[in-house]
């Protein structure tokens, strides 16, 4: 595990410089709060410092200087600790060289920015796991994650309560959406309220560009046979050429986010599915039973 992570620090260090030279010490400051503030202090007061001490400056300019070196600080301190989750999240079978240089610099620059703990753990476990699949997270996402706000990324979540994998989509079909938030919403708004998820919510999630939402028709998938499984059921629905799965779907990007986030189980959300499909004219098995309404 120590090799990978001195490879993720060498890679940062010669990608974007910014723990440079203190690459080898990241980890020691990230594993004690006080450290890191007593580094924070120390690193703040030398430069303050010398900027009291240049007597060719004036006020203005000394401020102006002054003012750069406590963002600086506190850019520094969200991509540590940022980092420090990576590093606590990493696999042995992570290769931090197969990250792009391009991508890891964009990253970082928008780490910088990260204040939120909440936050900072999401970004941290998509650096991680980026280490083992560059293509956890494009560029727009990051971009888009660097917009989130803490309330957006609690809606997202929610919805992922609701997915469900299509199984007729093979597991290593990485170009496809193979991921569905079933939801309803059109027909239960306020049952789906109760779980978190509100209409202001879901529109803010579709102009971040995370998920598509049609309330006016529900979005179909043209098969006579869906085969769809949670963390404990399997469930085939049976169509005739075409199965409607609700009100939203994932964007690539939604779909990407998605895997970082822990599964849910609820039989609830899974006896209302199978109710609305029921009710449809479907007929619908789970784990190999037969289900009415």
């Amino acid at each position: 595990m120590k090799d990978v992570i001195k490879e993720l620090l060498n890679k940062l260090t010669s990608v974007t410089g910014i723990f440079y030279p203190i690459s080898s010490t990241v980890k020691t400051i990230t594993d004690n709060k006080n450290q890191l503030r007593n580094f924070q202090s120390a690193y703040d007061m030398k430069f303050k410092y010398d900027i009291l001490e240049r007597k060719e400056l004036d006020d203005c300019t000394r401020a102006a200087l002054i003012s750069d070196i406590n963002k600086s600080t506190i850019k520094f301190y969200n991509q540590v600790k940022i980092l420090d989750v990576a590093i606590n999240n990493i696999r042995n079978s992570a290769d931090p060289k197969c990250l792009d240089d391009d991508w890891l610099f964009y990253f970082m620059n928008k780490a910088a920015y990260i204040s939120d703990e909440q936050m900072r753990n999401t970004w941290g476990a998509i650096l991680a796991e980026a280490c083992d699949n560059p293509e956890i997270c494009t560029k727009t996402l990051i971009n888009t994650l660097s917009l989130m706000n803490k309330k957006q990324a609690e809606t997202f979540k929610c919805i992922c309560k609701f997915r469900f994998a299509n199984m007729n989509i093979p597991a290593d079909e990485t170009e496809i959406i193979s991921i569905y938030p079933i939801i309803f919403f059109s027909k239960n708004a306020q049952g789906y309220a109760n779980h978190g998820l509100t209409n202001r919510g879901i529109l803010e999630l579709e102009h971040l560009g995370l998920i598509n939402i049609d309330s006016n028709k529900e979005f179909v998938v043209y098969t006579d046979l869906l085969k769809l499984r949670d963390r404990k059921n399997s469930i085939e629905v049976i169509g005739n050429g075409k199965i409607e799965i609700g009100n939203i779907t994932f964007t690539y990007d939604g779909f990407l986010l998605q895997r970082i986030i822990e599964n849910y189980y609820d039989s609830q959300i899974m006896d209302y599915n199978i109710q609305i499909w029921c009710h449809k004219g479907y007929k619908v098995y789970r784990n190999g039973k037969r289900q009415d309404v």
